[in-house]
């Protein structure tokens, strides 16, 4: 279970969006084992903002990510945002 504390982004404090994960089977190997993410929303994000300039760079590709959070297991990461 994750705290109050962690339902904020450690980049820029906002408060994170819940955030529904698309209908895909666990079975089919794409799906997120979890009803939601909770996700920074704030478009004046470092992370976000910094991202798209770092695909550009390392990967060549003009999309940018977010910081999420899995409230079930507690793992973060960044999900993709076009």
């Amino acid at each position: 279970m994750i705290n109050e504390r962690e339902t904020l982004c450690p980049y820029c404090h906002a408060a994170l969006t819940k955030w529904e994960t698309p209908p895909y089977s666990v079975a089919e190997g794409s799906g997120w084992e979890t009803e939601y993410l909770l996700v920074c929303a704030n478009n004046d994000c470092a992370f976000y903002r910094e991202s798209r300039g770092r695909m550009r760079e390392y990967y060549d590709r003009e999309v940018a990510y977010r910081y999420m959070l899995n409230p079930d297991t507690g793992e973060a990461g960044s999900i993709i945002a076009i």
